[in-house]
């Protein structure tokens, strides 16, 4: 098609044509032949063509084959002239249409605009319209690469303040059954299509139907099991992109002395510790290895390890720093991704993922964070931490809380968190006397990145 020359006119769907219980009721392709035809529309508001131009101009074939697509673009045609969506305006039998046969069509606008309309509220007047969406440019019409896809944001288009359907209802819409409708609006919502806000539960425990857009919701519009979703779709998807880097990732190209005889150097062990170059740490720990089979080269090689080791936990810490600067909320996840928090998302954050808690200073940064370890018990005697799922659990809920509530997290609303799960925990011990817990210091215990900053990098 001459893409180039369609401006921002739109095509004209009623909503009929997705209603199961009307006599318009249209399946997907009938649907996109409908769509592609209305583009065809000339000044006087006819449509002039036969199959042979449809099948060779159609932006999305219903076949690879030309035979087989031709005789599914007459299968259409035929029913959209059964049921009078079209008009035939010269004079052809709908039986005797050929391939080359012309025709010439006209939309039929005015028992379009009525059906399932109030009696009251039908027009008789042909020139006006209702009972459409007009949210279908023929830009965007042409963007779609299936019919599925098109069919699909067509009937989430009637609705502006979001389409409220049960996968049940997108069965019937479909034609398909319940089980193929699920997978088939999770993968147009994967790859936004459309887009969908969880139904929140009652009170009851029974959950309201999902609702579907054509633009993705507000952020005050999404529900909590929205944001729950979305932070664990997040989270999955850093995983997949993580893993899949790793496997593409190239040999390392910064220049060392890892493979040459020369002597190595700070930078050298500074490239060991950042490359993702799995060969080249190997041969790493291997010359390594060798060098610290006397004395002096052990005492070298641990001192450029410990050196480089220092400055590369510096970098790392002033890039987290200034990744978190202007967040409110963040926790660190055990995978040792930093992620930002909010009302929306934080009761999606399993706690099991999360390895610390940040806070803020006085000046309302984040420079801090809170491990989560601190949470459990040691043993006293042995201080080995005692695994209590149930505390940590404790303490990621009332920090959700916290959360939700707009409160500031600094270090005496950590502190009181810590407080919080520890009250009364001594009572359900069989002694007192066997376990203790450590209230972390404010400097001490908890890593402060501005340590590691220039005064001009925090101000």
């Amino acid at each position: 098609m001459l893409a180039k020359n369609f401006n921002e006119n739109w095509i004209m769907i009623y909503n009929c044509f997705s209603e199961p219980e009307s006599t318009f009721f249209l399946e997907d392709e009938s649907v996109y032949l409908y769509s592609f035809l209305y583009t065809m529309r000339m000044y006087d508001d006819c449509i002039r063509t036969n199959i042979d131009i449809i099948n060779q101009s159609m932006p999305i074939r219903f076949n690879k084959s030309d035979t087989l697509n031709k005789q599914r673009i007459l299968n259409r045609l035929k029913e959209l002239l059964d049921k009078k969506v079209f008009i035939v305006e010269n004079d052809i039998s709908i039986g005797d249409i050929k391939n080359n046969t012309l025709l010439e069509l006209s939309v039929n606008n005015l028992e379009l605009s009525n059906d399932g309309v109030d009696e009251e509220k039908k027009i008789t007047d042909p020139n006006k319209h209702q009972n459409y969406t007009d949210r279908i440019t023929y830009k965007k019409f042409l963007d779609f690469d299936k019919v599925q896809d098109m069919y699909i944001y067509y009937v989430t288009s009637k609705w502006k303040s979001g389409f409220k359907c049960s996968y049940s209802n997108w069965a019937k819409i479909l034609g398909k059954d319940e089980r193929s409708a699920i997978r088939i609006i999770k993968d147009v919502v994967q790859r936004e299509i459309i887009y969908k806000n969880i139904g929140e539960y009652h009170n009851t425990r029974e959950q309201n139907v999902n609702i579907y857009k054509i633009v993705p919701f507000d952020y005050d519009e999404k529900t909590i099991q929205t944001g729950k979703w979305e932070s664990k779709e997040k989270f999955e998807r850093d995983q997949r992109t993580h893993e899949f880097l790793k496997e593409l990732v190239e040999k390392e190209t910064r220049t060392h002395r890892w493979y040459s005889n020369e002597r190595l150097t700070v930078e050298d062990f500074i490239i060991y510790f950042t490359t993702d170059d799995d060969e080249l740490r190997n041969k790493a720990d291997k010359r390594m290895d060798a060098i610290k089979k006397s004395e002096g080269g052990k005492l070298v090689i641990d001192k450029l390890y410990k050196e480089a080791l220092e400055r590369v936990e510096d970098q790392e810490r002033k890039e987290r720093y200034t990744k978190l600067e202007g967040m409110k909320y963040a926790v660190r996840l055990k995978n040792n991704t930093d992620i930002e928090v909010n009302p929306r998302n934080v009761k999606g954050i399993p706690f099991e993922q999360v390895e610390a808690i940040y806070y803020t200073n006085n000046h309302g940064t984040i420079e801090q964070y809170w491990s989560m370890d601190t949470f459990e018990p040691q043993d006293i005697y042995t201080r080995e931490k005692k695994h209590r799922p149930d505390l940590l659990q404790k303490a990621m809920r009332l920090y959700q809380e916290k959360v939700l509530d707009g409160e500031v997290i600094d270090y005496d609303a950590m502190q009181y968190i810590q407080d919080e799960v520890f009250e009364g925990y001594q009572d359900i011990e069989t002694s007192a006397e066997d376990v203790f817990y450590n209230k972390p210091k404010r400097k001490k215990n908890n890593i402060d990145i501005t340590e590691f900053l220039e005064p001009e990098d925090i101000f």
